[in-house]
């Protein structure tokens, strides 16, 4: 970030659209430049960010839902087995098209409220950082909700107290691992984001896209509180 921050800044500072921007809005010159700049440059870190998160993020998930033993080493050996490489990096076309406006729109919208005053003390960062993450959160959460239903295949379809199966210790353990060699890979539930999304919303239409907005706002707002560029 702070390596493309100031070279993307450049290269807009000149721009015409954005010194437009700035006479029609009344803001100081260069604040359109500078906020697209900090969205792009966020936006550029964010993709080596997701290249290396993504499989963790998978397998955080499914820890998390009780699928596998609290083990990374266990759920990566099962995944790997059972669905194979790709389940991995299933998602993280999506994950780019969702974190990359993501950035962009929480990178952008905390420089334009940063700019807004004229005293840049702790308190304004820490507002501005706080409601472009809420405001980031809110636009991309129909795309988290896909991701979410393309990481978690087989255990997001499944309903009642048979959705997560139940862990297994001792010799009983032993003999599942033993038999589960011998099972055929399964094959993934969704190819693709546009087959999660049709089955989100076959589920509970437009809605369903939504569900947990509320608690991902919650998330986001206090994480970009402290940490906003």
């Amino acid at each position: 970030y702070e390596t493309c921050m100031p070279t993307f800044k450049a290269l807009l500072n000149d721009n015409p659209i954005a010194l437009g921007i700035d006479r029609l809005t009344g803001t100081k010159e260069g604040s359109t430049a500078e906020a697209v700049g900090a969205g792009a440059a966020v936006s550029v870190a964010t993709v080596g960010h997701d290249v290396i998160m993504t499989p963790m993020d998978v397998m955080k998930q499914r820890i998390q839902l009780g699928y596998h033993q609290n083990s990374v080493l266990d759920c990566f050996a099962a995944v790997l087995r059972e669905q194979g490489p790709r389940a991995f990096v299933v998602s993280l076309p999506l994950t780019l098209c969702m974190n990359l406006p993501y950035a962009a729109v929480m990178g952008t919208s905390n420089e334009l409220i940063r700019n807004k005053f004229d005293e840049q003390s702790a308190l304004v960062y820490m507002g501005a950082g706080a409601c472009s993450g809420a405001l980031a959160a809110a636009a991309t959460a129909p795309l988290d909700a896909i991701k979410t239903r393309l990481q978690t295949q087989h255990i997001s379809t499944l309903r009642g107290p048979c959705a997560i199966p139940k862990l297994e210790h001792g010799k009983e353990a032993a003999a599942a691992a033993a038999s589960s060699s011998a099972v055929s890979r399964t094959p993934l539930a969704y190819a693709n984001a546009l087959a999660a999304a049709r089955s989100l919303y076959t589920e509970g239409g437009v809605r369903a896209f939504y569900r947990g907005v509320q608690a991902r706002m919650l998330v986001h707002a206090p994480c970009l509180l402290y940490t906003s560029p």
